[in-house]
């Protein structure tokens, strides 16, 4: 019975990350990645280019998260990109992350990222029309 649980919560769990990975229906979202980031002000800021693509037209909402370990403590930090419009060409945008409690180091980190679009409906305005993500990508910090 145990290895029967565990086979499903491991195929359960394949399911969800494949799933985060994908774009939702709609305007079509793709090859969202997270860049090495650089630190600025002794790790006060780090600036980490995001890069991804999505149709001609679409507005966007970007998120991106950073998580390292500095001497033995969890640093986090997040930003967002709001009401940005698509290119329909591949694009990146550089997102200042400020961590807490205290400052990045150069080193490894890991990133969550992700993206919403919103189409211009004729009748409603801009509405949600599709998204991407990416979790824990592996980066740089220098």
């Amino acid at each position: 019975m145990q290895s029967v649980t565990r086979a499903v919560l491991t195929a359960g769990v394949g399911a969800v990350l494949t799933l985060s990975a994908t774009a939702s229906a709609g305007a079509e979202v793709s090859g969202l990645d997270v860049e090495s980031g650089t630190l600025q002000s002794r790790g006060l800021v780090a600036n980490v280019p995001v890069t991804f693509a999505c149709d001609e037209g679409a507005q966007y909402d970007l998120s991106l998260s950073v998580m390292q370990v500095v001497q033995q403590k969890t640093v986090t930090g997040g930003g967002t990109y709001t009401f940005g419009t698509c290119t329909g060409e591949t694009q990146t945008v550089s997102m200042q992350v400020r961590p807490g409690p205290k400052p990045f180091k150069k080193g490894p980190a890991l990133a969550d990222a992700s993206i919403s679009t919103y189409c211009d409906d004729p009748e409603f305005g801009y509405v949600f029309c599709g998204s991407a993500s990416v979790e824990s990508d592996e980066m740089r910090l220098r």
